[in-house]
Parts: structure tokens; C-alpha cells; sequence
């Protein structure tokens, strides 16, 4: 439900003060989702993916902005 990909029977959740139902996208925008299976993704490289996900957020792969989000990922260490 989190991840917008389910419906909730009921109740109300929100994440990091944000109402799943009244603001789904900014709830995304603070969700990192990993599939048990890559299914589609699993030809792609950690690179391709990221920039893939990039997209998705609205930042089109040859936009700087996406190529430096991407990067700073792959530099993170936890």
C-alpha cells in the first residue's frame, strides 16, 4: 500500500507526515521500493537502473540534474 500499488481496505497511513491517500506522490518521492525479482530490470546495469528511476521522478536522462542524482547514489555508503 505504501507504494501506491495496492488499494488500503482501510484506515489511513502516512509517511513522514505526508497522507498516503490525499498526497500519493509525495509519499513515493520519500519510498525507495526493491522487487524480490528483478523480472525487467535484471538485463539492466546498477547504472541503467538508477537512470531508469530517474526518469520516472521527471528527470529525463540527459538532464544534468538526473546524471549527478544518479552519481551521488552510487557514491553513497551507508
Amino acid at each position: 500500500m505504501l507504494t501506491g500499488m495496492l488499494e488500503p481496505s482501510g484506515g489511513r497511513a502516512t509517511l513522514c507526515g505526508i497522507d498516503l491517500q490525499e498526497n500519493p506522490i509525495a509519499v513515493k518521492r520519500n519510498v525507495g521500493f526493491v522487487p524480490e525479482s528483478g523480472a525487467v530490470f535484471e538485463s539492466l546495469t546498477g547504472l541503467e537502473y538508477l537512470e531508469m528511476v530517474a526518469a520516472l521522478y521527471g528527470l529525463p536522462r540527459m538532464r544534468p540534474g538526473a546524471h549527478q542524482a544518479v552519481h551521488r547514489v552510487l557514491r553513497f555508503k551507508l
